[in-house]
């Protein structure tokens, strides 16, 4: 099975999906089981972080809860490299060199 960029999917990969509809959300996750079928759901995906649109203001990232699952189809997800991950705005870049308590 290939995720929607034409890679191969691997159990173990990070993925990333986003909604099919406005205002649905977007997953973060592991990608924990998949199967060749026509079902709608071949694919299961531990939650790590999610994103829902508001009419609120700003959407954030929020973590996944414990043990949070998704159904979903591999062709719908793409996998993500680490760096990719969502982090807080606070957050050095992931090139930045380390920081040092030397003044």
């Amino acid at each position: 099975m290939h995720y929607a960029n034409g890679q191969e999917a691997k159990l173990g990969d990070l993925v990333y999906q986003r909604s099919d509809y406005p205002g649905g959300p977007e997953v973060v996750g592991v990608l924990i089981a998949a199967k060749a079928s026509s079902e709608p759901c071949t694919a299961t995906m531990l939650a790590l972080a999610t994103r829902y649109d508001s009419d609120l203001g700003p959407t954030i990232w929020t973590p996944g809860i414990a043990g949070s699952s998704w159904c979903t189809t591999v062709p719908k997800l793409l996998p993500l490299s680490p760096a990719a991950m969502p982090v807080s705005p606070d957050a050095p870049p992931p090139d930045a060199p380390p920081c040092s308590d030397q003044a």
